[in-house]
């Protein structure tokens, strides 16, 4: 069994522009203004994800993807299942949810990102 965490962050743009990832305006909340900048650095601190007993047993493995908010402080704030697995969404999320980023900083202050992550579980 491997667990394979693949990082990924992305923001989408009208134009069809690859842009890296959304910050989030004021820190708050994913659903006030973003705006894309660069590529925001990968986790500093990783907690790999416990394969959940039900799944291997029924040889269930797959992509999770998850939509997640990084908060100023580095820690994930909000995390939520875009794609994957039901038997495999609650361990990723719990995992995610133990990471911690370097403060994304932009201009005088960090400022929240979201940004798309991808959990692998694969036996």
């Amino acid at each position: 069994m491997t667990l394979r965490l693949k990082y990924q962050a992305r923001c989408s743009s009208p134009f069809g522009f690859k842009q890296k990832p959304a910050v989030v305006d004021g820190g708050q909340s994913h659903l006030r203004r973003t705006a894309c900048v660069g590529p925001m650095p990968g986790p500093v601190h990783r907690v790999e994800p416990e394969y959940p007993h039900m799944a291997k047993i029924a040889h269930v493995q797959g992509d999770v993807v998850l939509r997640i908010l990084v908060d100023k402080l580095g820690n994930v704030s909000e995390a939520t299942a875009i794609s994957g697995h039901p038997m495999l969404v609650p361990a990723a999320i719990d995992a995610v949810k133990q990471w911690k980023y370097p403060p994304y900083v932009l201009g005088t202050g960090p400022v929240a990102v979201e940004e798309q992550v991808t959990v692998r579980f694969h036996m």
